[in-house]
């Protein structure tokens, strides 16, 4: 995609280069910019190359857009950051909850084992399984 988007870029790059090229005198060509507000004088600019005026008024049109689309950036920026904080938590939560469901794990190996050692100690430990996986359960809930 990078090197479609620097080709493509190349070419109109060339065919604005041919198009001044083709057509120097135009823009070489001097003129004057007449504004009239109807309640000040009438302005004149000094005769300059029309190429001039076409870059002054290019900038303009730039410095516009990055003033109209500041606000949403700065939107953006924040939203960015909230999101990052929020994801950032999340993720503590999801440690701590891995955590103490390797600590039941643990419980309920520990109650396993036992039950397989001693059979009359098995029926104790199995109600201690059974009550690490209501604990398991419940805090899955």
């Amino acid at each position: 995609m990078n090197k479609f988007k620097l080709v493509l870029w190349i070419i109109i790059l060339a065919v604005i280069a041919l198009v001044i090229f083709q057509n120097e005198e135009f823009f070489l060509a001097a003129q004057t910019l007449h504004v009239n507000l109807w309640v000040a004088p009438v302005y004149q600019t000094p005769e300059v190359p029309i190429a001039v005026i076409l870059l002054v008024f290019f900038a303009l049109g730039l410095l516009l857009a990055f003033l109209f689309g500041a606000p949403q950036r700065f939107r953006n920026r924040k939203a960015i950051k909230r999101l990052t904080a929020a994801n950032a938590s999340q993720k503590d939560e999801i440690d701590k909850l891995n955590k103490e469901i390797d600590s039941l794990k643990g419980v309920y190996a520990a109650a396993a084992a036992e039950a397989v050692s001693s059979p009359e100690a098995g029926k104790e430990s199995d109600a201690r399984a059974d009550g690490a996986n209501q604990q398991a359960d419940s805090v899955e809930k």
